[in-house]
């Protein structure tokens, strides 16, 4: 080996290559090999703290929830409300009393008072057989009140307890009441059901989700339908201090690992309150759809809601009465109901005065009736003419144009 080395060296002097260890020698190999291992370990002094787990017990969490330990790992809250009690601007059991239309309870009877109003907290927003409920919250009509049930697991073991628990409110009732729980809710808890080999109690009820009559409202006007900008917007209800759904998991996860019960009251707090604006929503969304205009939805768009529920009774009743609001989306739909009852003076009116502030549309609407009903040709080649220049020559214009001319002569 020393040989090797000697002829290496020899080498580098007739290059003109010094080694960079014989030019700048290092002190590592001066140093013992305990102090440079100790130097080479991580620096932890600006390392965050880890986590402590305490121990806390189920007792304890319950007494911070004011909740009841119902068995091991399983947490209990209870609230009352009667049903006269406002949250925002509606009474929570304004569905009591109020006839609930098409468009937001769907084909099926709807009654309050056999319905379960559900939304879950859960262990991520994926979904999936990896995601579970750790806070299951649910709200009844019972004996004149609104009753808040939260349930709460407090370990991964407990959820079977809690999903029997909740089947056995669910199994007496009808409907079940949701925001976005036909396509999150729903889904996740019956996974759960299934996973955990117990019978699946939303089977044989029929589901109304709120998300979707509240989108259909006012899509067009709020720049979000989300839970929170329908309380606001709609209900006059504006949450304080309230802890984002989103940082829940965190919060839950934190429980388990560690014992943390910091923000656990806030996602319990949000649960609940999230069960509240279900209630209050139903009377909210039954105004929307009996009186658009007080509320500032879009007429046109609860007619069409009416008319997608085939009830186009309704919405030709809705339009006509509410003219007076009606946006030109909205009188153009008039119109065309106008049309489909033969209604056509009433719809030429309409379209005359949109035919005057250039709505390309009406135009051609009129063009249509002067050509075949009216039996005009003169007035409809005019129309053509009048829509040829706002839109240019389109070739169905042009081709129409060219048609009814043939007419004239």
């Amino acid at each position: 080996m020393s040989g090797l080395k000697s002829k290496l060296k020899l080498l580098r002097k007739q290059s003109g290559i010094q080694s960079s260890l014989e030019e700048q020698p290092s002190n590592e190999t001066k140093t013992p090999l305990s102090q440079r291992f100790h130097r080479s370990r991580p620096k932890t002094s600006n390392q965050p703290p880890i986590n402590k787990a305490i121990k806390i017990s189920d007792q304890q969490i319950a007494e911070l929830l004011n909740g009841e330990v119902k068995s091991q790992g399983l947490i209990e809250i209870k609230r009352t409300f009667p049903a006269t009690f406002k949250h925002g601007r509606f009474e929570l059991g304004g569905a009591l009393t109020k006839q609930l239309p098409t468009p937001i309870k769907g084909e099926n009877n709807f009654n309050a008072e056999k319905a379960i109003f559900l939304d879950l907290e859960t262990t991520g927003l994926s979904g999936g057989t990896g995601t579970l409920a750790f806070l299951t919250g649910l709200g009844f009509f019972k004996d004149g009140n609104f009753q808040v049930i939260l349930y709460l697991i407090t370990s991964f073991a407990a959820e079977k307890s809690m999903l029997n628990a909740v089947a056995k409110i669910i199994k007496n009732q009808k409907t079940v009441v949701s925001f976005n729980g036909k396509s999150f809710d729903g889904p996740l808890l019956s996974t759960r059901f299934r996973l955990a080999g117990i019978a699946d109690p939303l089977t044989n009820l029929n589901h109304v989700d709120l998300l979707h009559p509240a989108r259909r409202a006012f899509r067009n006007v709020w720049p979000n339908c989300r839970l929170q900008s329908v309380e606001k917007k709609l209900m006059s209800f504006h949450r304080k201090n309230d802890l984002p759904g989103s940082e829940a998991p965190e919060v839950w996860l934190n429980l388990v690992r560690y014992g943390n019960t910091e923000k656990l009251r806030a996602v319990v707090k949000h649960n609940g309150l999230d069960i509240l604006s279900l209630a209050a929503m139903l009377p909210a969304l039954a105004l929307t759809y009996k009186y658009p205009e007080k509320v500032g939805a879009r007429v046109v768009d609860i007619a069409k809601a009416y008319q997608k529920a085939n009830e186009p009774t309704t919405s030709f009743t809705l339009l006509k009465k509410q003219q007076n609001y009606l946006d030109r989306d909205g009188l153009i739909e008039l119109a065309k109901q106008y049309r489909r009852e033969k209604e056509w003076q009433k719809a030429k009116e309409i379209w005359t005065d949109l035919a005057n502030k250039e709505d390309t549309e009406a135009i051609l609407c009129l063009a249509k009736y002067e050509e075949h009903i009216n039996k005009n040709f003169f007035s409809a080649t005019n129309h053509i003419n009048k829509l040829i220049k706002l839109s240019g020559p389109l070739p169905e214009h042009v081709y129409r144009r060219d048609r009814v001319q043939a007419k004239v002569v």
